[in-house]
Order: structure tokens, then C-alpha cells, then sequence
């Protein structure tokens, strides 16, 4: 008991060392020692066969009868018949008690089938639509009599005025226009009225010209749009200061005010590197942000910067969201959506049921009699449905059946230590079975070529060549298409190189399709 009791200790340290991923540790290590206490010392079932007696920390040995464990300090375990297997031979998996399964606290979750899309969340900064800013400049030498606006960020609406501004040059354009608005000289007159809007005076006071017949010697501009004013800060107002003030002179081609609009903002995001493929500029975008109290605005993706961010491994979005009500303010964070591909069916499972072993992945099978068995899997991409991070199957699981959620690194190592390794979905090649001269069985995979003619919905209709396993000649027929969807790079017209199996229902189904390559080009004939 004391050298056991030492090793769980130096474990348990070990992991300590790791925070609190070293007490849960502990507490399962604790209660599946507890486990194999009870099963130890529990009387055989009736009915039941006792196979042999091992050590569950090193299941590879066998003994033959109980007693102590030479390896660690505590009774062998019995293994039954219905355990390991009986007479109508071995059982899938390992069994795992209920009791055993509740103290692990182990959940289950069903595959099933899904309209998925990918989305990639990232945060992004709230900014200016730069494209949407209107300046505002005098076309001729003045002052600036009297400023209406003077702060900047203060907002303004659309043809509210900004400043009044005094102009020789002005005056005497309004002084020519008069003289020359005579009977008679109807050409002379429109020349002048165009000089006036090229000089800049606002329409307004071209009419009220026109109306009163006296020139003002003083323009008042107008803002022409809605907005908040932004600091001037460009080298070539930087005598100017960062914004216009009354009495200061004026030039042509000076800016004397920025307007930015905020019925449209940007939102600059950084997409990392690994999702960028997925993302295109017109991609759909949802924004979440606490000032919206729940509600969500839409937008797009309007850009993707042609730079990677070498610290950070990221790409710059730039998203455009409509801002009706102006609730976004530039400098708020928001969490964006971005959504990469179309939507489409296919098989998913938690996430966290996915077991990562670097060279496969795998889940815990969840079968009948509180029994439980690897299975490798084949993953696809990764998204986000009903607030649940989901992972794609491509091959490996069928809909309805059920995996586990929580403990399933237990079961696993469970399963590992029981030299019961993980399987792969049973495939069996058709072709094989037909050179060999015995007919395929249920289940088998046949390989052909063909030509798609139509793709409609999960239906798939194909024009193939002789398929000699299966005893069939060329025909057009229809097919069922892949779990998950045929892949993007087969579409109609499409020569190309497929599997197919016969389901459960008699109907067949492809497991694998892809274009076949075109043959080589022939060089041309020198001349």
C-alpha cells in the first residue's frame, strides 16, 4: 500500500506543477483506484466465468489466479467472460461500469447531420469610414469672419453652415454677374453664373443673388453631409493647427474642415493566418458588441490587406457595417462572425468528443451494455451551431450514433491499456474480392469512372464505364452524394474518378470523387 500510495503522490506533484489540471487529476486517479478496489473485492456475478486476473495499470498480464499484483500494491482485478469475450466470440470495445461512468461524470453526444457553415470569429476596433469622409475648402485667397463650428468631434447635419467666409475675388465674380445679367447678353450671363460655381459659392447664395440683385461680399460655407468634424493634423494644414479659427486667412486648395460620416463605419479585424483561405472580400459579417443590448448588425468584408502581420500571423479585414442609428462609435471593440463558406449538410459531433493524437483523431463510441470502443475519424472544418463549437466528420461516424463528451480521455486510456486499439470505419474493396473470383460482400466499396451529367441536391447522376466488380456495364444512373457534400472542385460536365458502397436502405452511395487529371498536352510539331 505504501509504495501505491507513492506513486500517486509523485504524480499527483507532477501535475500539480500544472495548476489545477493536477487536482482533477488526482481526483479521477483517486476514484478509478477506488474503482478497482470494489471490483476486486466484489463476489463473481451469477452466471458469470472469471477468464483471468490482471493488474488494470498493466493489463497485458494475465494471471490465473487472485492475489496480489507484483507490479503495484493491490489485488488483481477479475476479467469475465462477456468482458473480453464468449463463446460466440470477441465484443467490440470495453466495458466500463455505470457506477464507474458516473464517478467520471461521462456525457454523450449523438452525431447527427447539420447545415454547416464555417465562421470565424475574431474581434475587431470600431473606425471611421475613411471612403465616406467629405472635405470642405475655400477655391479662393480670404478670411474667415465667423466660425459656427469650432470643436472638433462635435457633429453637424447636412447643409448646416461652417464658416463665413470673406473673398475679394468672390465679390468681384458676383459684381461681373450682375453687370452682365442684361437682355441680349443671355451667353455672357451663363459664363458668369459658371464661374461663380467654380469659384466654389454655394448655390444658395447664387440664387439669393439672383433674387435680391445686391452681391454679399461675404460666402458662408455649408456642410455637404452629415457627420462628426475630425482635426484638420495633415502636414499641409500643420500651420493651421488642428483646426480653422476665426480671422485666419484662406487658400486655394486648403482644408479647412473634415466631415466623417457615421452612417457607415469600418471595422479593422485581424484574421489569422490559418483562416484566411476561407475568407473573401464580399464574405457576410455579423457584428455582437454589449452597446447593441443583444441585437446584431450585418455587414461585409470590404478589403483584405495584402500584408501578414509578422508578430501576430494575422491579416488586416477591413469590414463595413452599416450604422443607421449610429450606436457604433470608433474606438469600440466588437466580436465579428465572419462567415466563410456556404452553408451546406453535413455530420458533426462536440468538439470536445474529438481526441487528437497527432497522427489520427479519434472519438469514444458510446455502444450497448455500458460499452465503449475507439474509432478513428476523419475531421473536417471546425464551426459554431446553436452556440456549440461542432467539428465536421467526413468519415468514420454515422448519424445517430453516439460518442462521448466528457471523460472520454479515461475510456481511452482505458481501451489502449485493454490492447483494444482504435478502428477505422469497415471498408471493404470490391475490387479485390472480384479478382480473387467471390463476390462482394455487403458493404463493399466499388471504384469507377464517369462523367457528371447533373448535381441536384443529395442526388448525383453519373454516366460511367464498365464497373467490373459489381457485374455492370455502362449505364446513366443516379448516386447519392458523399456525407458532407461533393467536394468544390466537381461540378457538371466533370470526368472523374469515384467510389461508391451500397447502404443499408439498397441505395448507393459515393464515398470518394474527384476530377480526373487531363491528359498531357502533345507537343506541336516544329515547324
Amino acid at each position: 500500500m505504501k509504495q501505491r500510495l507513492v506513486v500517486i503522490l509523485l504524480v499527483a506533484l507532477v501535475f500539480a506543477a500544472a495548476g489545477g489540471a493536477g487536482g482533477w487529476w488526482y481526483a479521477n486517479m483517486q476514484a478509478q483506484m477506488r474503482e478497482f478496489d470494489r471490483q476486486a473485492a466484489a463476489p463473481t456475478p451469477p452466471g458469470k466465468k472469471i477468464l483471468y486476473y490482471h493488474d488494470p495499470m498493466v493489463p497485458q498480464s494475465k494471471f490465473d489466479k487472485p492475489g496480489k499484483s507484483p507490479f503495484m500494491d493491490m489485488q488483481l482485478v477479475p476479467v469475465y467472460a462477456d468482458d473480453d469475450g464468449d463463446a460466440k466470440g470477441p465484443k467490440e470495445g470495453v466495458k466500463i461500469s455505470a457506477q464507474a461512468s458516473q464517478s467520471l461524470g461521462a456525457r454523450t453526444a449523438e452525431a447527427k447531420m447539420t447545415q454547416l457553415a464555417r465562421a470565424i470569429e475574431v474581434v475587431g476596433n470600431v473606425a471611421f469610414d475613411e471612403s465616406a469622409i467629405e472635405i470642405v475648402q475655400a477655391r479662393v485667397t480670404g478670411w474667415i469672419e465667423k466660425l459656427y463650428a469650432r470643436t472638433p468631434n462635435d457633429p453637424v447635419a447636412r447643409g448646416a453652415p461652417l464658416a463665413a467666409i470673406y473673398a475679394p475675388e468672390w465679390l468681384a465674380a458676383q459684381e461681373e454677374y450682375l453687370a452682365v445679367r442684361k437682355p441680349g447678353n443671355a451667353d455672357l450671363a451663363a459664363a458668369a453664373r459658371a464661374r461663380l460655381i467654380y469659384l466654389g459659392i454655394p448655390e444658395a447664395n447664387i440664387a439669393a443673388l439672383e433674387r435680391d440683385g445686391r452681391a454679399d461680399p461675404r460666402v458662408t460655407l455649408t456642410a455637404p453631409a452629415a457627420g462628426v468634424l475630425l482635426p484638420l493634423g495633415t502636414d499641409m494644414n500643420a500651420a493651421m493647427g488642428a483646426f480653422a479659427r476665426e480671422g485666419m486667412q484662406v487658400s486655394p486648395g486648403v482644408t479647412l474642415f473634415r466631415i466623417a460620416s457615421l452612417a457607415t463605419v469600418w471595422v479593422l479585424a485581424d484574421v489569422p493566418e490559418a483562416a484566411i483561405a476561407a475568407v473573401r472580400v464580399g464574405s457576410a459579417v455579423t457584428l455582437r458588441t454589449p452597446a447593441l443590448a443583444g441585437k446584431t448588425l450585418k455587414g461585409v468584408v470590404a478589403a483584405l490587406l495584402p500584408e501578414v502581420n509578422p508578430a501576430t500571423r494575422t491579416v488586416r479585414a477591413r469590414i463595413r457595417i452599416a450604422n443607421p442609428d449610429g450606436v457604433l462609435k470608433p474606438g469600440m471593440f466588437a466580436t465579428l462572425s465572419i462567415t466563410g463558406e456556404a452553408a451546406r449538410r453535413a455530420l458533426v459531433v462536440p468538439s470536445e468528443a474529438v481526441i487528437a493524437t497527432g497522427a489520427r483523431k479519434l472519438v469514444m463510441l458510446a455502444l450497448a451494455d455500458g460499452r465503449f470502443a475507439q474509432r478513428v475519424i476523419e475531421t473536417g472544418m471546425e464551426a459554431r451551431v446553436d452556440g456549440q463549437d461542432v467539428t465536421e466528420v467526413v468519415r468514420g461516424l454515422s448519424a445517430g450514433e453516439r460518442v462521448v463528451v466528457s471523460g472520454q480521455f479515461l475510456f481511452d486510456s482505458e481501451a489502449s491499456l485493454k490492447g483494444l486499439g482504435a478502428a477505422a470505419a469497415p471498408v471493404v474493396d470490391a475490387t479485390k474480392s472480384a479478382a480473387a473470383g467471390t463476390p462482394p460482400p455487403k458493404g463493399a466499396e466499388h471504384r469507377g469512372e464517369a462523367r457528371v451529367e447533373k448535381i441536384a441536391g443529395d442526388a448525383v447522376t453519373l454516366s460511367h464505364g464498365p464497373i467490373a466488380s459489381i457485374k455492370w456495364p455502362e449505364m446513366t444512373m443516379d448516386f447519392k452524394a458523399p456525407k458532407g457534400g461533393l467536394p468544390r472542385n466537381v461540378a457538371r460536365g466533370d470526368k472523374v474518378d469515384f467510389s461508391f458502397v451500397e447502404d443499408k436502405d439498397g441505395d448507393y452511395r459515393i464515398t470518394r470523387i474527384a476530377p480526373l487529371a487531363p491528359p498531357p498536352a502533345r507537343p506541336e510539331a516544329k515547324k
